[in-house]
């Protein structure tokens, strides 16, 4: 069973925001954490692309930004990622013992 929890950022635009993906089937848990990233027109994929080609690079490297809001749930859910991640380590623990 795939549970998701969704961090949008301040702005509340759909392309700003992060998916928390827990997948719980006892055999195969894991927290899968999606960030969409910003898309270009056509010409700036081109550019980034033929600059990619002859080795250049930003000094800053490719980033994408999401405002976290502190009156959103947003504390809460970050409190669900670390209980699901305790919970798959504990599982994990528990397992080895069996072995």
């Amino acid at each position: 069973m795939k549970k998701y929890d969704v961090i949008l950022c301040e702005c509340q635009c759909d392309e700003h925001q992060i998916i928390f993906k827990y997948d719980t089937d006892p055999d195969w848990e894991n927290v899968y954490i999606s960030y969409h990233l910003q898309s270009d027109t056509l010409w700036e994929r081109i550019k980034t692309a033929f600059n990619h080609i002859l080795g250049k690079k930003s000094r800053y490297g490719d980033f994408g930004e999401l405002v976290l809001d502190s009156e959103d749930t947003t504390i809460e859910k970050f409190e669900h990622i670390v209980d699901a991640l305790k919970n798959i380590q504990r599982n994990q623990k528990i397992k080895e013992e069996k072995v």
